[in-house]
C-alpha cells in the first residue's frame, strides 16, 4: 500500500482525483448550483452541504487511490476482478450522485414515459446515505485489492 503513495502513483492520484473532481462538478451541473449559493445562503442546510461535500472529497479520492493501488496490482499480476468491480461500480455510483446529491441532476435517469421519477432529494437524507456507501464500497473494494 505504501507503493501508491511514492512517485509516479502519487502523481496518479492527484490526476485521477482531479478528473474524478471534474466530471463529478460537470455532470451534477453543480457549476450552475454554486451560481446561485450567495443568494440562498439562509436557505442552505449547511452541515448536510458541507457533509456532502467532504463525502464527494472522500469518494474521489478513494477512487484515484483504488484505481492505482488496483493498477500496481495487475502489473503484479495479482486477481483482483473483485476489487476491481467495486471500484468502477462506486466509482459510477459517486458519479451519479454528483457534489450535491440533493440538487443534482442525477445520471439515473429512469423512464420518464412510464411516469417514473426519481431524485435523490426525496430519500431521507438527500442523497448522502448513498454517498456514505459508496465510501463503504470503497474502503471493502480497497480491502480487497490490499489482500488479493
Amino acid at each position: 500500500m505504501k507503493r501508491v503513495f511514492k512517485k509516479p502513483y502519487v502523481y496518479w492520484i492527484i490526476a485521477i482525483f482531479i478528473s474524478y473532481l471534474f466530471l463529478a462538478v460537470y455532470f451534477s451541473q453543480f457549476y450552475t448550483t454554486a451560481k446561485f449559493i450567495p443568494y440562498y445562503l439562509n436557505t442552505i442546510h449547511w452541515p448536510r452541504f458541507v457533509l456532502a461535500l467532504l463525502f464527494t472529497l472522500m469518494i474521489a479520492f478513494l477512487v484515484a487511490v483504488n484505481s492505482t493501488y488496483s493498477y500496481i496490482k495487475y502489473q503484479e499480476r495479482k486477481n483482483i476482478r473483485k476489487a476491481s468491480t467495486l471500484t468502477c461500480a462506486a466509482a459510477l455510483g459517486g458519479l451519479t450522485t454528483g457534489v450535491c446529491p440533493a440538487c443534482a441532476a442525477t445520471l439515473l435517469y429512469l423512464p420518464n414515459f412510464l411516469g417514473i421519477s426519481f431524485t435523490y432529494s426525496s430519500l431521507p437524507f438527500q442523497g448522502l446515505e448513498i454517498q456514505a456507501a459508496l465510501i463503504i464500497i470503497l474502503i471493502v473494494s480497497l480491502y480487497f485489492v490490499s489482500r488479493g
